[in-house]
């Protein structure tokens, strides 16, 4: 086993997500070892969860017995709450969702694309960055029905949301707004979140925005009081945020496509 080996915090997950696909994976005792891993599956053998931390599963206590060295950093209860983080950063995330969504001219953009976020668990944020449980590795602006979007969410966008977004646009916002967040490491799972963006689609935007996200929610950037934290509300139209004045601690921004 490596060096670097790390075993990431269970996450906690409310009911609110979609699964992408019925399709399990195949169930692996967690004793990187263990000789019916070979097998690609364990299940012919049954599988033990941990009753701690309820996030792993072995096939016997021999082979609990031989990971505990390992497992025994992250065997906790579950403490990264995904939700939390999305409420945590939701300021921050709905001005994302303003920025895709002025990437077009077109005013019916809201209601045909959603902001997608691909984000992992940080193996660091059981000591390190206690503050930082969730890492956004990719941020895209897709279609719907883009090929990324898999059947299930395609209909997470309903007819409803689609009149909700007129009804905005009609007074001169920009409309309701889906987001995304596909976590990679928790196999076939995605939350989605819904905006409501009153903001004009003359709101200033920023080319950058994509690297100011990631570099906040992955604490990596600290933001002037001009543009974040609880007092910037996007469903309000508000002046220009002064990103002038974001201070940047070694984070590389990313250009938009």
């Amino acid at each position: 086993m490596s060096e670097g080996y790390k075993i990431l915090a269970p996450v906690r997950l409310s009911n609110d997500y979609a699964s992408l696909t019925a399709v399990k994976p195949p169930r692996l005792c967690q004793w990187q070892q263990c000789p019916h891993n070979l097998q690609d599956s364990c299940d012919h053998v049954g599988l033990k969860i941990c009753k701690r931390c309820r996030a792993v599963r072995y096939c016997s206590k021999a082979c609990q017995y031989a990971d505990w060295p390992i497992h025994k950093s992250a065997c906790r209860a579950p403490n990264s709450d995904l939700d939390d983080w999305l409420e945590k950063y939701a300021w921050l995330f709905k001005w994302a969702a303003l920025q895709a969504m002025l990437s077009k001219p077109d005013e019916h953009f809201a209601s045909t694309h959603c902001l997608l976020f691909d984000v992992r668990r940080n193996p660091d944020s059981n000591t390190q960055t206690p503050s930082i449980p969730f890492i956004i590795s990719a941020i895209h602006v897709d279609d719907h029905h883009a090929n990324t979007m898999l059947p299930p969410l395609r209909v997470s966008y309903s007819s409803a949301d689609r009149e909700k977004s007129s009804t905005i646009r009609r007074g001169g916002g920009v409309g309701r707004v889906l987001l995304n967040v596909r976590v990679l490491d928790i196999p076939f799972v995605m939350v989605e979140r819904h905006y409501d963006l009153y903001e004009p689609r003359d709101t200033p935007r920023f080319s950058y925005w994509k690297g100011i996200v990631k570099g906040v929610a992955n604490g990596r950037m600290v933001l002037s009081d001009g543009l974040g934290g609880a007092n910037y509300d996007p469903s309000r139209p508000s002046s220009d945020p002064r990103i002038e004045e974001i201070q940047e601690e070694n984070v590389a921004v990313e250009e938009d496509e």
